[in-house]
């Protein structure tokens, strides 16, 4: 991954954005805004980095409390994780709020998730190198992998990192302010499994069985990415109701992006939904008989 550079977005793709219902609209407040030419991020007070491709993978504001709480207990800033790392975190959130009907659960993000650091190997050299962007390489426990739901994210988001903007942190649940930090090793805190209590609580929940039981019915990580978007849902953003209670005949007011009848009517079509699930995730070609 190359070191930061002037960024390629738009206004007409952040505008986009909007229309779909994946960014809030800017208003006088300047929920967002693209600065100058700078080849760095500099944002301005109180604004903070990201980038196109979060929002397209379920990160709006206002924060999720968990979402924010995670962030803050790895030490890490939003420009640290990458798209497929949002991803799992919308995935694993809509999984528990709206298959299994509880809150995104902390000891169970655990059980299943480590962060491990990407770094960078120049070919030539073969020496390695931290990157200041999507370093923070969270990942499913292999060991894990068979009690969770079946997930299969995309194998290249080439050029993510090339549309960053500036948004506007959010004062009730801040993520890290951005500094542009490197990581040069693991943080220890990056590998905790839950401990002995944790692990038994999560054992007498039988949220395992639950979880099991639902594969068993067809549950996979491509249906809990698409049910969210057929509902124009944002698993990282703070929501009045949890999913599993947002029924046709539910309010809508605080659980989407915008309920502003003018964007509400230009969300993602069934075609644009199946793009963003061709772009998000991995299918595997079929094999020929």
């Amino acid at each position: 991954m190359d070191p930061w550079h002037r960024s390629t977005i738009r206004r007409s793709c952040l505008e986009g954005l909007v229309r779909k219902g994946l960014l809030r609209a800017r208003t006088d407040a300047q929920e967002w805004c693209i600065l100058g030419d700078e080849d760095h991020p500099d944002p301005p007070p109180g604004y903070i980095v990201s980038f196109a491709a979060f929002h397209e993978r379920g990160f709006a504001t206002p924060l999720h409390r968990f979402f924010c709480g995670l962030l803050h207990y790895y030490g890490v800033e939003l420009q640290h994780l990458n798209p497929n790392r949002i991803q799992h975190i919308a995935a694993f959130m809509a999984l528990c709020e709206g298959y299994l009907g509880v809150e995104p659960h902390f000891e169970l993000w655990k059980y299943f998730f480590a962060v491990s650091l990407f770094q960078r190997r120049e070919k030539r050299s073969k020496v390695t190198y931290s990157v200041p962007m999507g370093c923070a390489s969270i990942r499913l426990r292999q060991s894990r992998a068979s009690e969770y739901m079946p997930i299969s994210l995309s194998t290249s988001n080439k050029g993510w990192h090339g549309e960053w903007f500036y948004l506007k942190n959010d004062s009730a649940a801040p993520l890290l302010a951005f500094t542009g930090r490197y990581f040069p090793a693991t943080l220890r805190r990056w590998e905790y499994r839950p401990v002995k209590d944790e692990k038994r609580r999560l054992v007498d929940s039988s949220v395992f069985e639950a979880i099991q039981t639902l594969k068993d019915c067809g549950l996979h990580g491509v249906g809990v990415i698409g049910g969210y978007h057929v509902c124009r849902l944002m698993p990282l953003m703070a929501r009045a109701l949890l999913m599993y209670k947002m029924t046709p005949d539910a309010p809508s007011a605080g659980t989407v992006v915008s309920d502003d009848p003018v964007y509400a009517g230009l969300a993602l079509s069934v075609g644009e939904i199946e793009e963003c699930l061709r772009e998000v995730t991995y299918c595997p070609p079929a094999m020929s008989s």
